[in-house]
């Protein structure tokens, strides 16, 4: 598997619409406990996805979901 960030990783990603973008969307958003999701992408393995959050004071952070929308890396710890 490609180094994440790498252009190989990032290319392989897929953009999610619909309703399972706005169930990943609101599941971030939860489990940083606020901000504003923006895009959603599956994960490399596309057995999950990926939601870039920007929370109040401007920042970005991205939130790794399971394929059932469980954070698995991102949240507030």
């Amino acid at each position: 598997m490609p180094a994440h960030g790498t252009a190989a990783h990032e290319n392989a990603e897929v953009a999610v619409t619909g309703a399972n973008a706005t169930k990943a969307q609101a599941a971030a958003v939860k489990a940083l406990g606020g901000g504003t999701a923006g895009a959603v992408t599956t994960d490399f393995t596309k057995a999950g996805y990926e939601v870039t959050v920007t929370k109040a004071d401007g920042t970005t952070t991205e939130v790794h979901l399971d394929s059932s929308f469980n954070v698995m890396q991102g949240g507030r710890p």
